[in-house]
């Protein structure tokens, strides 16, 4: 071999120096680890369970229960129980009206889980349910909420 290769040859740089060694690591990487630099979970089952906790902890009467929480095609859904309530002096309708914004401000604490649902219905059995779309969110000083205006008890 003449001096002229080995001197070429030995000038090559070392493939861990290749801009396309770089660019073939990170692409598997990537890859590899999906949710890197996310630094949350955002699976559906750690949702539905930080819902409920979230959800129940709002509830401040022993006769009212949160009694599922099911996500499916975007919809979130809250069945809550309060056969048991006597909401006096408002009446079941009120009762629900008023769960239905501590519960949604509850969740929009969640924040980091927005992807997951496009609306959230507040399933009052026999007495009706409210749902509200992802595009009514309104927001202030104080967070995000659903107007009032939107609530339907249907």
């Amino acid at each position: 071999m003449s001096k002229e290769k080995r001197s070429a040859l030995s000038t090559k740089k070392p493939f861990i120096k290749t801009w396309w060694c770089w660019t073939i690591l990170i692409i598997l990487l990537v890859a590899i680890f999906p949710n890197i630099g996310s630094g949350k979970d955002v699976s559906k089952e750690k949702f539905l369970e930080e819902v409920r906790t979230a959800s129940q902890g709002v509830i401040r009467s022993a006769d009212e229960k949160i009694e599922n929480v099911v996500l499916k095609d975007g919809d979130l859904c809250v069945y809550v129980n309060v056969s048991n309530s006597d909401p006096l002096p408002l009446t079941m309708e009120d009762l629900a009206m008023t769960r239905t914004s501590q519960i949604t401000d509850a969740i929009f604490d969640l924040g980091d889980y927005d992807s997951l649902w496009e609306t959230i219905t507040i399933d009052f059995g026999d007495i009706g349910c409210i749902t509200n779309r992802k595009e009514w969110v309104e927001s202030n000083e104080v967070g995000r909420y659903f107007p009032m205006t939107n609530y339907k008890l249907e």
